[in-house]
């Protein structure tokens, strides 16, 4: 990993009208000890999607911690819920707000612990990958990350330090964030 590797983690541990997510700071604590101190890490804990995507273009790695759904009917509305406003409501981050973001020129890796974050259940649809982790790959992300279906918060926590433990930790986790 370069000196100039930069990380953004978004993570919402709670979401106006849905479930807390309680192993989310273990998630994203787990995850920055992981990265080397040369990595630049950002971590944005309630952000606004709009905050989002104004940091997503200067990041290599971007983790999401968050709840998601798949949209059946509107592939393109397919989402990960963030936040705005004081109170907070929901401000969803759809696969078309993340493919319209415009091309990432350092974008490596997009891990999204998030349920459903690559599921497509539009009927009409079923020979298309329109869905959250497809968004990102279009945002310039070479390798996503991403779930088919619900996923239990302990089980994102063990998967995501795993996760990154062997892609990052290890000499290949170096090889692969320089191809």
């Amino acid at each position: 990993m370069t000196p100039a590797t930069r990380a953004m983690f978004v993570s919402m541990p709670t979401t106006p009208g849905l479930g807390t997510l309680d192993g989310v700071p273990k998630e994203v604590s787990n995850v920055t000890n992981i990265l080397p101190e040369s990595c630049h890490k950002t971590a944005m804990l309630h952000p606004s999607v709009e905050d989002v995507l104004e940091q997503l273009p200067n990041n290599d790695i971007v983790h999401f911690a968050c709840h998601g759904m798949s949209d059946a009917l509107s592939p393109s509305d397919s989402r990960l819920i963030l936040q705005r406003g004081n109170p907070p409501e929901q401000d969803p981050l759809t696969a078309q707000n993340v493919a319209e973001a415009g091309r990432s020129t350092n974008a490596k890796l997009a891990y999204i612990s998030a349920c459903c974050s690559a599921k497509n259940d539009s009927q009409e649809l079923t020979d298309e990958a329109i869905h959250i982790a497809s968004a990102f790959q279009l945002a310039g992300f070479s390798h996503v990350l991403a779930t088919l279906w619900e996923s239990g918060d302990d089980a994102c926590v063990n998967v995501a330090t795993a996760s990154f433990g062997v892609v990052i930790k290890l000499e290949i986790g170096t090889q692969f964030l320089h191809k």
